[in-house]
């Protein structure tokens, strides 16, 4: 854990408590056409979880439990992390 509780190198926390929303990192992100059926259950799980107070434990767990349903491979999750944690990083400059 870092300073301020959160897991070592969780930038969204301090991006929620500044002016910047993990929407504003996905819109960031290259564009990608999600089914309407995936993107309509994500949105419901995003309000569970934003209404859930999960400790940063919890978050591990969770984040864990959604690369592991995607298939995500090690090398691919270094790739992911790295371009969402360059994004992050942008946004904080601006």
């Amino acid at each position: 854990m870092d300073k301020d509780g959160d897991i070592e190198g969780d930038d969204l926390a301090d991006l929620r408590a500044g002016k910047k929303t993990n929407e504003d990192v996905a819109t960031e992100l290259p564009k990608a056409i999600i089914p309407a059926s995936v993107n309509q259950r994500l949105k419901l799980a995003i309000e569970k979880i934003k209404d859930a107070k999960l400790n940063s434990v919890q978050k591990l767990q969770l984040i864990a439990q959604v690369v592991d349903s995607l298939g995500v491979d090690k090398s691919q999750l270094g790739m992911i992390t790295n371009k969402i944690r360059a994004k992050m990083e942008s946004l904080k400059v601006k």
